[in-house]
């Protein structure tokens, strides 16, 4: 439906213990309406200021500041869902792959697609970089 919700859960020790009680928000959920189509594929920094990267349905990206629910930038669009994200928060690039086989490497201070990579007849579903 092309919301994005945000929890904020507490720090309960460590996350390799199995807690019997859930984990409970410490604050209401924010919900933002990031894009009209649905949301594919996300990927977050969790910071002081956290931000959230969102493909979508409609082949666009946007990327989001979860504490105030800014919009920091649109991107450009692929030809079809965006299946898959990957981000450099250091260096301020990510990589998308998408249904129409192109992987694209943006500039996320900008929102400017950097290169689009036409390399796969098929849709590209994952990305890993590294």
């Amino acid at each position: 439906d092309g919301h994005l919700v945000y929890w904020h859960f507490e720090a309960q020790g460590d996350c390799a213990e199995i807690s019997p009680q859930p984990s409970v928000p410490s604050q209401s959920p924010k919900v933002f309406l990031a894009h009209f189509s649905a949301l594919r594929s996300i990927v977050a920094q969790w910071k002081e200021h956290s931000r959230a990267l969102v493909g979508s349905d409609d082949g666009s990206l946007s990327l989001w500041r979860l504490d105030s629910g800014e919009c920091l930038a649109r991107f450009a669009r692929h030809v079809g869902f965006v299946w898959a994200i990957h981000a450099d928060w250091a260096k301020e690039r990510a990589v998308s792959g998408a249904f129409d086989g192109c992987v694209k490497i943006w500039d996320l201070r900008s929102g400017e697609c950097l290169r689009t990579v036409q390399g796969h007849s098929r849709p590209i579903r994952s990305i890993c970089c590294g």
